[in-house]
């Protein structure tokens, strides 16, 4: 049964092995070898007990943590939006509330890549009605600040219309950029799990965002325009 030395034990060890093999052959190489060779034999036996010590003595390397896996961010969103078209003003409200939905995922080192879908039905006079669906996918930078993230956003935004019930049905889509910044906070309700099984879900989150999209230069004339202020509280997991 064997016993384990330490490292310093280990090299002590190397040092005693070669002083009595010096002591030990020192008699015969006097008798047998010339001087000159005696020596070399004995600058040889030392070197090779002094490389024994320090190898024995030299701590293991370390290995260098694996790089944190990629995250995916799923969110329940509730959005107020204020619309600059005056028109949506005068026959329905100049904002209003959305449901939606995001889904946020790691793309290369802090950036990602934010996919949004939205919805809202409005009421107006009579039997008009408003639906809006804005979609967007914006690139983001993500900065840590201790238990929150903030980001900064960028990219396109397509908000599909339709119109119906008043003199005339009125349906399409508008092309705009959308710029987003906000913080997400952990809620610390989850603990991550040990491994080796960690749990699917690593986290929950609160999302604070505030945003602007406006319509970009060229787009069709007819129809509504619905470049808007934006703000988002959301809630979401973490896998």
């Amino acid at each position: 049964m064997g016993c384990a030395t330490a490292p310093g034990t280990a090299g002590g060890l190397g040092v005693l092995v070669a002083l009595l093999g010096l002591v030990a052959h020192g008699i015969a190489l006097r008798a047998a070898l010339p001087r000159r060779l005696r020596q070399r034999v004995v600058a040889a036996l030392l070197a090779l007990g002094i490389s024994g010590s320090a190898a024995a003595g030299t701590p293991p390397p370390t290995e260098a943590p694996p790089p944190p896996k990629a995250e995916i961010h799923l969110l329940a969103r509730g959005m107020i939006e204020r619309w600059n078209d005056p028109s949506i003003a005068t026959a329905y409200k100049a904002g209003t509330w959305l449901a939606g939905a995001g889904l946020v995922f790691d793309l290369l080192g802090p950036l990602g890549v934010d996919v949004e879908a939205g919805y809202s039905r409005l009421q107006g006079q009579g039997d008009a009605q408003l639906e809006v669906a804005p979609l967007s996918m914006l690139v983001e930078l993500t900065a840590p600040l201790g238990r929150a993230d903030a980001f900064l956003g960028a990219g396109p935004a397509w908000t599909v219309f339709t119109e119906t019930g008043g003199p005339k049905a009125i349906d399409g889509a508008r092309l705009s950029a959308e710029i987003r910044g906000g913080v997400r906070i952990d809620t610390g309700l989850i603990q991550p799990a040990a491994p080796p099984a960690p749990a699917p879900v690593r986290r929950m989150e609160v999302e604070l965002a505030f945003a602007r999209r406006a319509e970009l230069p060229g787009g069709p004339p007819k129809g509504l325009h619905l470049g808007a202020w934006r703000a988002t509280v959301g809630l979401g997991v973490v896998f």
